[in-house]
């Protein structure tokens, strides 16, 4: 079968043929001819591994474009950020406080090590971790703290890393929605110590699958690389430090990851009329409330989120959605609030915690389509079926009253 330049676009990441998806789907992974081209020549050098011209390369232009010291890439982002939470020695009887609205990914990575997560509260301003629900979940067994830049929000940096400096506790950053994301003009890759990434398939960057750890401290460099590559010396392949992983990255990842950095500014160009397009559509349409931004900083237009605002009167999110979905548009529900999965529940002796605005997110947050190849106008046509769906559920109680089908 021969690729054209049309397949990126026309085949979502299920991998449908043409014509049995959506018109627009919330995703779809951007690989065109430069990809293509990278990955054939990596394959031409047989270079297909995990080490490589592209390996390096990728890692020193990623950490340059985040503003970190290094780069080690990882087969995914949940690697990336079980290796960081290694090189802190969190050990089980740990406990590891997280904010609940994320993708379970993130917990996940805490149970990995043997420690428990402690679930605390988002800030209705930001939608990321908030640091008094923080301070108010510290106990003696707390280790440190894995925040979120939510959707691109880049957490509030300064006051958690008072928090955890007041406790002697740590703070590591999951910036899996945040490669190109700003405070300032300080790129996500600078605030901590720690930083982990994800090149899934529906990042805004990707190779398919992939991930990222970002190091500010050079003490780490040497034995992130070991846990990363089996316990082996980075110098000596025979010497082998302690028991490792295997979370390396191949090259020809990596040769795709080169081709996204080339295409970066087109990329974020790209996203950023799409959300001046959505913004502006959708400005003033009853019942929706918009992501909040933050002033000075920079948030990477990863997935378009909205919620809908049941105080004013709008449906519920997920009618909202099964109409987006008659209409040919694909929508995504926030992540479920994970301190509400069984298998994530409180230690013992203690409650489920009342997370309000975690609760709010998970019930009425969606995510409009948003990649690449779409443009303002395409936003523009979802941005009107989604009011005239929004129109259409106001309007149903009342019609069928009326005796109108």
């Amino acid at each position: 079968m021969r690729l054209d330049d049309r397949d990126h676009v026309s085949w979502g990441p299920s991998l449908q043929p043409p014509g049995a998806a959506p018109q627009f789907r919330v995703s779809v992974p951007d690989i065109g001819p430069a990809e293509r081209l990278n990955a054939w020549r990596c394959m031409q050098s047989a270079m297909v591994g995990p080490a490589g011209f592209y390996r390096d390369r990728f890692e020193a232009r990623f950490a340059a474009l985040i503003g970190a010291r290094h780069v080690l890439s990882t087969s995914n982002g949940t690697t990336a950020l079980h290796l960081a939470l290694l090189l802190n020695d969190v050990r089980p009887g740990d406990e590891v406080i997280v904010p609940s609205m994320t993708y379970v990914a993130t917990a996940n990575a805490i149970r990995h090590t043997g420690a428990t997560p402690v679930f605390a509260d988002v800030s209705a301003e930001t939608w990321c971790l908030d640091p008094g629900d923080v301070a108010a979940r510290i106990t003696p067994r707390t280790r440190g703290i894995v925040a979120v830049h939510l959707f691109g929000n880049i957490a509030a940096s300064a006051a958690l890393d008072a928090v955890a400096a007041a406790h002697g506790l740590w703070v590591i950053y999951d910036a899996a929605h945040a490669s190109l994301s700003t405070q300032g003009s300080a790129g996500s890759g600078s605030l901590g110590r720690l930083s982990a990434y994800s090149f899934h398939l529906n990042k805004t960057i990707t190779c398919g699958e992939g991930g990222a750890l970002a190091l500010n401290d050079d003490a780490l460099l040497e034995r992130a690389r070991w846990l990363r590559s089996h316990g082996m010396d980075y110098h000596q392949r025979n010497l082998l430090h302690e028991v490792g992983y295997n979370y390396r990255l191949s090259n020809l990842h990596c040769s795709i990851l080169c081709a996204q950095l080339d295409n970066i500014d087109t990329i974020r160009a790209r996203r950023a009329a799409i959300a001046a397009a959505y913004g502006e559509a959708l400005s003033g349409t009853p019942g929706l409330s918009f992501q909040p931004l933050q002033p000075g900083s920079q948030t990477e237009v990863w997935l378009y989120s909205l919620l809908c605002d049941r105080g004013a009167g709008a449906p519920p999110r997920d009618a909202v959605i099964a109409g987006l979905a008659a209409e040919g548009v694909e929508a995504r529900a926030f992540f479920p609030a994970i301190h509400r999965m069984a298998f994530h529940g409180p230690p013992p002796g203690r409650s489920i915690p009342d997370l309000p605005v975690t609760d709010r997110l998970a019930q009425d947050g969606f995510s409009l389509p948003t990649y690449n190849a779409m443009t303002p106008d395409d936003a523009r046509v979802i941005a009107e079926r989604l009011k005239r769906v929004m129109d259409r559920q106001a309007s149903g109680p009342v019609n069928r009253l009326m005796g109108v089908s």
